[in-house]
């Protein structure tokens, strides 16, 4: 056996691996149904530790009649690998008995979470308990054939196994998931388990000696401890090790970010500092003189460790700001990112979590030589993760919220000095007469009152460190309200300029002005998810808000008296208490009686409540955020949809910045898929608003709203002063623009294949956006705009400080008044001297330079401007051109900028197709402006058949992945409208759209 026992250990490393991919998972999973993933992590931590405890104890009740541990401990791993194998479907059937048959015919908020939970024990405890026996069982199989070195053993077995768990979380997070998806990641797992059961039952084959009743007492010197003492000090040390955990996490959360990577680092972190803690004690748990007391000393150093992690914890900042300045913003620095973030979570919480891995095989190993039998493994393991149970109920429900994160690791470190006294004095009970202990003593209260005092600085503690590299807020910025909440920590910003943020673990989800201030970029998006729905469902009497964040969208849909009830749902209690200090921006959230917020998450929401509305807002923070993926899915939508009246609209905020195209797409084609119609709003050019109905296709707008003080009040607030600055904004309808992000070959996101949530932390690291959705229809050429028959009239309001168009639109009407003096464009300026010394004063140029400048100046104003603005500054150019020494190329290029600016068709496919014809060499900007020109006309004229033969004639289609947005779209557009309509064989061949 002792040949064997390197295999053993390298197979229960396996197991580690296994089962921390398992809690992994189940995190994902049940989040599901709790909604946030803090609470998630934390109910699985508790039923993952219940479970273990459970097993580790039944497994001490019969330890000593179990005549084979090894070939049992097979057994199980077979049983854990099957659960593993099948557990998606369980989780199915579970997930749709509580949503669609449990939480229905529920009236209490109460007992819908006891539900939530009890469904989520019932899946989680079965596989979680069968876990909980492997370590004992694995124990006493290697210690009954090798009883002399049963500390090395013990702290072999928790060395393996941890470092397995270390690296499995890692392999589940950064690999597995994202490649496989949940069912896939759960599979893999239960497949290794199965291995594992066949390698072990191999060994396990071989003779074993009978098991006995007594451990053999150890020669060494030490006084005896009773068991009870042993078992409260296993239970108390795993209550103070979950509060370190939780505590770390929710602290590093602040450096590192709210990510789900950033949670996987921290868990690997935590674990390794358990996995060599076990490995250095694996060689002197059977030659310590007095492991009692070397234990207590354990503990004492474990307790002033934690508590040494505050100051050093406020370093992190500084190192991390280093990092985002230094790194470069690609792959490369991404890794580079997640290693050093996975370096400071290991510098801050291994120096204790090293003790603590000193702690169980100590504890188990004194129980052992004192004469106990093999059964206190069991117990031991059991105490121990009871412990942990009450730690992670205690530090979530009690503890963070009446002391903070800081608190929680002081009163951690204070419970593991306090055991460690106790150990002392019960070993030595004569100690305290002792002078030496006496300054020793004083000199650890010192310690932990002094590293207690760190204080934490809520400017740097707020600052956001991990997306923008700065170490502190802004000067002059100061936190009025900072909360450590259950799943998050909240902070009210105030700002010099008056402003007032809301943050989540440092990331800003709102930002509101003084009413005597400029108003806020957030300021648009929240004020216009409120009321364009209005505008297509004027009769709207009730809606549900997803997310607090400032409360403006509550307050300002409270606007319309139309309305009479206003649902708002919010997980953290903390975001609904700061949100407060917004005062009067948002006193009807607050004080109107038609509002009513809820805490609680969206889907347990509306199962339980069974409500249905004529408008569900949903307003989420960034995607990148643990948990906040899932409302971006297919099955929230699908869920969602539910509780919509049959022509209700449902609004979904989705940011365009830290987040790629290749991710929206992945939202966008959930949302396809389960609503008829849809259109997409832009707001500040950085975000988006989609209006998505099952039944009501949208295309009547009542402009009401602008006749109702209170909201044309909260409109022109934001610079919105009519029908045309909303107009503006409008992007596109699902027929027109569905087939882009259909293009793009990317799955849709799901909340078992959770693409979203694992690809966005990479995108706001690297700085990726998607604002050039919003050049298609403020581009070169308006493509959305011509599509979608909108046209720019003079009733905008120039009132708009977060909005391109209306900066660019000013600049145009300077273009086409010819006040060249006071246009800052330099290149505009130059080309407009061009056109005015070529066509005014007769000055002889070259006719490309002539062309270069005409398509820069029709780039910067026909997009702007309105036909009937644009077409006397055309038709001027071309009498004062075709007087004087016109060529062929020029005319025809000035006569396309009319047709363009006049949104003619037929003019446009004429004169572009008559410049394509007649010159070989273009500049590709020229190109990408003329095929981009010819394929809007032709399918804005419903002739699909000839852009398809343009796609045809300049292979397009080949290069769709790296072509121009626009082009991209008009593509895909074309495409999909042929293959829509014909079937036959020429559109078979088109590498285009793969859904």
């Amino acid at each position: 056996m002792k040949n064997l026992k390197p295999w053993l250990y390298l197979l229960f490393s396996l197991s580690g691996f296994a089962g921390l991919i398992y809690e992994s998972v189940w995190s994902h999973y049940i989040k599901l149904i709790l909604g946030h993933s803090a609470y998630a992590q934390s109910l699985v931590l508790a039923i993952f530790m219940g479970g273990m405890a459970i097993g580790a104890w039944l497994v001490s009740l019969v330890s000593h009649r179990i005549k084979n541990p090894l070939l049992l401990y097979a057994f199980i791993e077979g049983i854990i690998g099957a659960f593993g194998i099948f557990f998606h479907h369980e989780f199915i059937f579970f997930q749709g008995f509580l949503f669609n048959l449990a939480l229905p015919i529920t009236d209490s908020p109460s007992l819908a979470i006891i539900m939530k939970w009890t469904m989520a024990a019932v899946m989680l405890l079965p596989q979680a308990t069968l876990l909980g026996t492997t370590f004992p069982l694995m124990s006493a199989g290697i210690i009954r054939h090798d009883a002399g070195h049963s500390g090395h053993t013990l702290g072999m077995l928790y060395f393996t196994n941890s470092i397995g768990a270390s690296i499995g979380v890692l392999f589940s997070g950064f690999y597995l998931i994202e490649r496989v998806g949940l069912p896939g990641t759960s599979l893999t797992a239960g497949m290794i388990n199965i291995l594992l059961a066949m390698a072990v039952w191999l060994i396990a084959k071989r003779p074993f000696q009978v098991p006995v009743s007594e451990g053999t007492t150890s020669n060494q010197d030490q006084s005896v401890i009773s068991e009870r003492v042993l078992l409260l000090v296993a239970f108390l040390t795993g209550t103070s090790s979950f509060f370190y955990e939780i505590g770390w996490i929710r602290m590093l959360s602040l450096v590192l970010g709210s990510s789900v990577q950033a949670f996987e680092l921290m868990i690997s972190a935590f674990i390794v500092g358990l996995a060599f803690g076990s490995y250095y004690i694996r060689k002197r748990a059977d030659n310590v003189t007095n492991p009692g007391i070397y234990l207590a000393w354990v503990q004492i150093i474990m307790g002033l460790l934690a508590t040494a992690t505050l100051p050093l914890y406020t370093t992190s900042f500084p190192f991390m700001s280093f990092l985002i300045n230094g790194l470069s913003k690609n792959d490369a620095g991404y890794v580079l990112f997640n290693i050093s973030s996975h370096l400071i979570a290991l510098s801050v919480m291994v120096p204790a979590t090293y003790m603590a891995g000193m702690t169980l095989p100590l504890l188990t190993n004194i129980l052992l030589k004192g004469g106990g039998s093999e059964s206190a493994i069991g117990r031991i393991y059991a105490a121990n993760t009871c412990g942990a149970i009450v730690g992670v109920i205690i530090a979530l429900n009690l503890v963070i919220t009446l002391l903070g994160v800081k608190g929680l690791i002081v009163a951690g470190g204070s419970i593991d000095i306090a055991l460690g006294v106790l150990l002392l004095t019960t070993v030595t009970p004569t100690i305290f007469t002792q002078r030496r202990f006496s300054i020793i003593f004083i000199t650890v209260l010192l310690g932990i009152f002094l590293f207690s005092q760190t204080p934490f600085d809520k400017t740097v503690l707020s600052s956001g460190v991990y997306r923008f590299g700065f170490s502190r807020l802004s000067k002059g910025a100061r936190p009025v309200y900072y909360r450590d909440g259950k799943t998050a920590t909240i902070a009210l910003i105030q700002y010099p300029n008056g402003q007032l943020g809301i943050r989540t673990n440092g990331k800003t989800d709102a930002m509101i002005a003084p009413m005597d201030k400029p108003y806020s970029a957030d300021e648009i998006t929240m004020v216009m998810a409120a009321i364009v729905p209005l505008e297509f469902k004027p009769d709207a009497k009730t809606a549900a808000n997803i997310g607090m964040g400032s409360g403006l969208t509550t307050h300002t849909i409270l606007a319309a008296d139309t309305i009479s009830r206003v649902d708002t749902i919010e997980i953290e209690r903390c975001m609904v208490e700061g949100a407060r200090g917004f005062g009067k921006r948002v006193e009807r959230a607050y004080n109107d009686p038609r509002s009513k917020i809820y805490i609680d998450d969206a889907k347990s929401f509306f199962s339980t409540h069974q409500k249905h509305y004529d408008i569900i807002i949903s307003e989420p923070s960034n995607p990148w955020v643990s948990g906040v993926g899932s409302l971006f899915s297919y099955e929230f939508y699908d869920h969602v949809q539910k509780y919509l009246n049959d022509d209700g609209i449902l609004v979904q905020w989705l940011q365009l910045y830290e987040i790629n195209l290749n991710d929206i797409a992945m939202v966008i084609k959930a949302l396809d898929k389960k609503f008829s119609y849809y259109r997409i709003y832009n707001t500040d050019n950085s975000n988006i608003l989609i209006m998505a109905s099952k039944r009501n296709p949208m295309t009547t707008i009542d402009t009401w709203i602008f006749k109702n003080p209170k909201l044309r009040n909260e409109l022109s607030r934001i610079g919105i002063d009519g029908e045309d600055d909303l107009q503006i904004r409008y992007l596109g309808e699902k027929k027109v623009i569905a087939p882009l992000f259909y293009s793009f070959i990317t799955p849709m996101n799901s909340d078992y294949f959770p693409y979203v949530s694992y690809d966005t932390p990479r995108s706001r690291f690297k700085n990726e956006n998607s604002v050039a959705l919003t050049w298609m229809h403020i581009g070169e050429i308006p493509v959305l705009n011509w599509l979608n028959r909108v046209s720019l009239s003079q009733g905008i309001s120039s009132r708009g400080s977060y909005f391109d168009v209306y900066q660019k639109q000013a600049q145009a009407n300077l273009v086409i008044s010819n006040t060249v003096h006071r246009i800052e464009n330099q290149r505009l300026r130059y080309c407009l001297d061009i056109i005015n010394n070529s066509f005014l004063k007769g000055s002889e140029t070259g006719e490309d330079t002539i062309i270069n400048a005409l398509q820069t100046v029709a780039s910067a104003i026909n997009p702007f401007l309105s036909p009937e603005q644009l077409e006397p500054y055309w038709s001027n150019l071309i009498v004062r051109y075709d007087s004087g020494k016109c060529t062929d190329a020029v005319s025809q290029w000035l006569r396309l900028h009319r047709a363009m600016s006049q949104r003619d068709a037929e003019e446009t496919i004429h004169y572009a197709n008559q410049i394509l014809s007649g010159k070989e060499l273009f500049t590709n900007a020229q190109r990408s402006y003329l095929l981009t020109a010819l394929l809007t006309a032709y399918i804005s004229n419903d002739q699909y058949h000839n852009a398809l033969q343009i796609i045809d004639q300049y292979d397009l289609g080949k290069t769709i992945q790296s072509a121009p947005l626009d082009i991209r779209m008009l593509v895909a557009l074309t495409v999909m409208e042929e293959m829509t309509r014909d079937k036959q064989e020429k559109t078979k061949g088109h590498p285009v759209i793969k859904q």
